[in-house]
């Protein structure tokens, strides 16, 4: 069982990073969970293989024992400023 809450940091800090060394970043600093930023450069919800890379993401994220949020407003995935 986890904690009722635990620490997290955002993916949108580590945006000059790939996603796998982001996580591994905030992995290895302690955080319990991630904010995954949704978009460039980390997870694109508009590219053609968008599902193989969430599920493949989700296993990452479960194999590193981080949770997870969403870390970006709606508006941005339709291009409203």
């Amino acid at each position: 069982m986890t904690d009722a809450w635990t620490f997290g940091y955002g993916t949108n800090g580590l945006a000059d990073h790939t996603l796998p060394d982001a996580l591994d970043i905030i992995a290895e600093a302690g955080y319990g969970a991630v904010a995954l930023t949704i978009g460039h450069p980390h997870l694109d919800p508009f590219a053609t293989d968008w599902r193989e890379r969430t599920e493949r993401l989700a296993r990452d994220l479960e194999h590193r024992g981080l949770r997870v949020v969403v870390g970006r407003a709606p508006e941005a995935l339709v291009g409203l400023p």
